[in-house]
């Protein structure tokens, strides 16, 4: 308090407001409980009580978009902002996804993080082993764009075999060679890839298996280069008879 002007703290952002004239201001009787209520109206926000599924490129944070229950059962879909990403809900989810990783960085920090992973020997898996990688990692335009049943709460996941280490010395194992039969791919991935995306190696309740089915009925899903081969092939070994 300044003269006639006084500054004061947000309650919710912590953000210094501009000074207000005293005449403008009025005494608060109640709690600091009841306070801190009436300022989260005031801004027009709630309690985070659990986040529910995600959409949106990790990458780039602003992309990101999240579903939302608050504490009074009200459910949205929010965009990434400070305020979310403060909230222990927000890291309790990240922190249970590995594909969400860098989000619980700065970008300076995450990319950092990054470099540093990729320097390091791969430990989680080794050549003979088998993963379910979510299709997420693709890309999150070209998932969003597939037309899946439910794409932002079903994890829809595809096996891929790790062949040989992938480095250009002998025994390097900072990458790996892995094949994806289904879609009649083959990668070099590096550790970080092989961390967020590729070392489940059990299929789990909550995933969706990608098969020869679904290929057909979402064509999309292989690159256009071998798409008309593949659902040939798929067609046949299905005993499925293309309509004329």
């Amino acid at each position: 308090h300044y003269r006639n002007d006084v500054t004061c703290r947000n309650l919710i952002t912590d953000a210094i407001e501009p000074a207000f004239q005293a005449s403008r201001l009025k005494m608060w009787h109640g709690t600091a409980e009841e306070a801190f209520k009436a300022a989260m109206l005031d801004n027009d926000q709630y309690i985070v009580d659990s986040i529910i599924a995600y959409r949106g490129d990790p990458d780039q944070r602003t992309s990101m978009e999240f579903e939302v229950r608050f504490s009074d059962g009200t459910v949205v879909w929010k965009p990434w902002d400070k305020d979310l990403d403060t909230t222990q809900a927000y890291e309790d989810f990240v922190r249970a996804r590995p594909a969400l990783t860098p989000l619980l960085y700065t970008k300076e920090v995450a990319d950092r993080h990054r470099i540093e992973l990729n320097r390091q020997p791969i430990t989680e898996v080794n050549p003979g082993d088998s993963a379910y990688v979510d299709i997420r990692c693709y890309s999150a335009q070209w998932y969003a764009e597939l037309g899946l049943p439910d794409p932002e709460h079903n994890t829809y996941v595809v096996q891929y075999r790790y062949t040989n280490w992938g480095g250009k010395k002998h025994n390097d194992r900072k990458k790996l060679v892995a094949v994806c039969d289904l879609f009649d791919e083959r990668h070099i991935v590096n550790h970080e890839f092989v961390q967020r995306y590729g070392q489940c190696r059990q299929l789990l309740p909550y995933m969706t298996l990608v098969d020869k089915a679904m290929v057909l009925a979402y064509p999309l899903l292989v690159q256009e280069d071998r798409r008309e081969r593949l659902l040939q092939q798929y067609r046949n070994e299905l005993g499925l008879v293309e309509d004329i």
